[in-house]
């Protein structure tokens, strides 16, 4: 199987133009296949290997949800609590939803908030970590509590708050100390001033106008409880080992067998997801992982993406099967695809080009937006007149679940937006008609994007920012302040 993987995996990365993935795969105990391919960083040429650190991003919150049930191992807190009993400072504007939050609802995204809420606020943001969460706690939720999936990153992070004051540790210290020391996970980087300090680190990439770049420096390093966290291909086979095994690693017995019992017991209805080959089955969220059935066995996954970077893991109980997929490209994708090519192998099942026919799917999808922008750029040539004069734009516009954000002039055809919280992102704005602005951010993870600006009485008075729903689906109104 080796072979024929190793062929797979070579003709996949060239189809999605990835620059490097780690593979592994676990079977019955054994570490069946390990390998690292292609390039780590494409501006320096550096080769990956096993030994080569790489973001994991949302698999990050595996830990996380581990980390509480340890705690709960240890009577020092229930699932059952509610947030505010270990969290005090805790808010949310509406009193009930605060008051009955529990530590089960932020670990299976039951809050009731919008899917990915909140994320433009941290992502690449100088925010620290009380600011975010003072800024969040404006939001208005979108639906009942307990009422359905709406995945969340903040929920993770109120999870962290949560580690470090039972602990009497800051979580990455709670993580170190009681997780990966006592797995041997020494190659499991929590701090970005200790990244800073390694060598082999992936740099990761994405793709621009159809070539794929390095992603800028300084973007990406960040590392909270709800991801980010860099590892190794070698350090991820420990704890998928440590699942399948239920505690163990080999013969030793490191943590109790009921807390996997409990990150791995399904909490909340995700809902009908497609597969590669056509099926649907139910998907279920548990603490920190998706579960689902697949051809009568019980999938156990999760996958972590940001701008550059994706990765993917995941045991099948049944079958004694695991495997880690981490990349330096965030054509996540190429993760699912193999992620199934390596279970329907295990199970026997007929061959499916998986990683081809998502990459046929995906790029209709992209042929979708080329067309789109294309459209916007013919209304920008136009170089339409704005109703009122550019100059009236600019000023001082605010929001109270973000901060401020400052329109100036770029050129004679175009304002520019700098933001109060994101010191390395600029917008470019170019009239398109009817009050609305196309904007297209410096910084590409944050798309490209219309921006329609609000005017009563010939006066400039607002505008509803918004950004690539990759990193979030709520936007923002902005009042002008001066």
């Amino acid at each position: 199987m080796a072979d024929s993987l190793d062929t797979y995996i070579t003709k996949a990365m060239k189809l999605w133009n990835i620059p490097s993935v780690a593979v592994a795969i676990v079977k019955d105990d054994t570490v069946v296949y390990l390998k690292s391919f292609g390039i780590s960083d494409l501006s320096t040429q550096s080769k990956a290997d096993n030994t080569t650190l790489f973001p994991i991003w949302s698999m990050g919150k595996s830990f996380t949800a581990f980390s509480l049930a340890l705690l709960e191992e240890g009577n020092r807190v229930k699932l059952e609590d509610k947030v505010k009993k270990h969290y005090p400072q805790f808010k949310m504007n509406n009193s009930s939803y605060e008051n009955e939050m529990n530590l089960i609802d932020i670990l299976s995204h039951r809050m009731g908030v919008e899917t990915f809420q909140g994320d433009f606020l941290w992502s690449e943001s100088s925010l620290n970590n009380e600011k975010l969460l003072q800024k969040w706690s404006k939001f208005s939720p979108k639906h009942p509590i307990r009422s359905g999936f709406q995945y969340s990153n903040f929920g993770y992070l109120i999870a962290g708050e949560v580690i470090s004051n039972v602990s009497k540790q800051n979580w990455q210290s709670f993580m170190t100390n009681e997780i990966l020391k006592p797995l041997s996970m020494s190659n499991t980087v929590l701090l970005v001033n200790e990244l800073k300090k390694k060598q082999n680190v992936a740099k990761g990439h994405i793709k621009v106008n159809g070539t794929i770049v390095p992603i800028v420096e300084g973007e990406s390093m960040k590392i909270e409880p709800f991801g980010g966290m860099y590892s190794t291909i070698d350090d991820m086979i420990i704890w998928i080992k440590l699942h399948l095994n239920k505690g163990k690693i080999g013969t030793t017995k490191i943590f109790n067998e009921s807390i996997f019992e409990r990150v791995h017991k399904p909490q909340n209805i995700v809902g009908k997801m497609y597969l590669p080959d056509g099926s649907s089955p139910n998907v279920n969220y548990a603490l920190g992982w998706e579960v689902r059935d697949y051809q009568h066995r019980e999938v156990i996954t999760h996958g972590g993406a940001y701008t550059g970077f994706s990765s993917m893991m995941g045991f099948v109980p049944q079958e004694k099967l695991g495997f880690v997929i981490l990349t330096n490209s965030d054509a996540h994708e190429l993760g699912e695809a193999l992620k199934w090519q390596i279970i329907d192998a295990y199970l026997n099942r007929n061959y499916t080009n998986y990683a081809q026919n998502m990459y046929n799917y995906t790029k209709a999808g992209e042929e979708w937006e080329a067309k789109n922008l294309s459209k916007m750029q013919d209304s920008v040539a136009l170089n339409l007149p704005t109703i009122l004069p550019l100059n009236d734009f600019v000023g001082t516009y605010g929001s109270d679940t973000y901060g401020e954000i400052q329109v100036e002039i770029d050129t004679p055809n175009s304002l520019k937006l700098k933001f109060e919280h994101h010191p390395q992102l600029v917008a470019t704005l170019k009239y398109i008609g009817n009050n609305r602005f196309w904007c297209e951010y410096s910084q590409t993870m944050f798309g490209k994007v219309i921006i329609p600006f609000e005017i009563k009485n010939n006066k400039v008075i607002g505008f509803e920012l918004s950004v690539h729903p990759y990193v979030e689906f709520t936007s923002y109104l902005f009042k002008r302040r001066r």
